[in-house]
């Protein structure tokens, strides 16, 4: 018969899931159950580890792998944690309220937006290797889309071919009032293939 058929089902305890994402090869699907990040094989659903950290409290609502490299990102309400796969361990916790959080389709980095101490909305781009942000940058003065709950800030990388087999990606970020701007690129890889 045509259509989708269920060929297996998994689950964690009585918890709901919140969260899931594939890795980029395809050969793992992790899923969030309140704080917990179940990894499981994606051929089988055969559970390969249980990650959980003291620092993730509440129930992670976004879950990314990151591209080229054995790091996830999983976002709470009000907590960034960045998990080294290799070793089932968190790299680096952050504690940010992350709105929008989006990948880069090749480097192993990620942007999200965050209201700073000022109030104002800033948009981070952190790698998987620390949380020291590579690129930071402000919102326009009185774009804050912190400062309401019904404009969410959206954050994409659009990736775009180039002649000569060159590729870049950029950072759009879309917000209730501020229309879509392309984040400027201030890092040292910027320019480059597979920028």
């Amino acid at each position: 018969p045509a259509g989708w058929t269920c060929s297996a089902v998994g689950s964690f305890r009585p918890r709901p899931c919140r969260a899931a994402a594939y890795s980029t090869d395809g050969a793992v699907l992790a899923v969030a159950y309140a704080a917990a990040v179940v990894l499981w094989s994606a051929q089988s659903l055969t559970r390969l580890a249980v990650l959980t950290h003291a620092a993730e409290s509440d129930s992670i609502e976004r879950l990314h792998f990151l591209p080229n490299c054995a790091s996830l990102v999983a976002a709470s309400a009000d907590t960034l944690s960045v998990w080294d796969l290799t070793t089932s361990s968190v790299r680096y916790s952050l504690n940010a309220r992350a709105r929008g959080l989006a990948v880069h389709p090749v480097r192993a980095e990620f942007a999200l937006e965050v209201a700073g101490a000022d109030a104002a909305s800033h948009v981070l781009v952190c790698s998987d290797q620390s949380p020291v942000p590579k690129t930071m940058w402000q919102l326009p003065a009185g774009r804050s889309a912190a400062s309401s709950a019904a404009a969410p800030v959206s954050l994409v990388y659009s990736w775009h071919a180039a002649a000569g087999g060159k590729a870049k990606a950029f950072l759009l970020v879309a917000a209730n009032g501020f229309g879509l701007q392309r984040v400027p690129d201030t890092s040292a890889a910027a320019g480059g293939a597979g920028a």
